[in-house]
């Protein structure tokens, strides 16, 4: 599959498991939910990794990937815990 595409799937998805967050009611709505969100948040998590590696110059491979790891927590959504989520 075209990385691109893989990309906009994932987001896709991560769409889909926060629109049920909100919309489904009950407890075990919510936890399918975040089931949903942690898959597409992996899938989107490697292929960023992987585009990061390929996009950076020979010897600064590590550099790309360590700026894509600082952005995961603010698509986990862990950036907003300390403010009272």
């Amino acid at each position: 599959m075209n990385q691109r595409k893989q990309l906009l799937l994932a987001l896709a998805i991560i769409l889909l498991g926060i629109v049920s967050t909100l919309a489904l009611p009950g407890f075990g709505f919510l936890m399918a939910s975040r089931v949903v969100l942690r898959g597409g948040t992996g899938v989107y998590v490697v292929t960023a990794y992987c585009i990061a590696v390929k996009l950076a110059l020979s010897g600064r491979q590590a550099g790309a990937m360590s700026n894509v790891a600082r952005a995961i927590p603010a698509l986990k959504g862990e950036a907003s815990i300390p403010l009272g989520e």
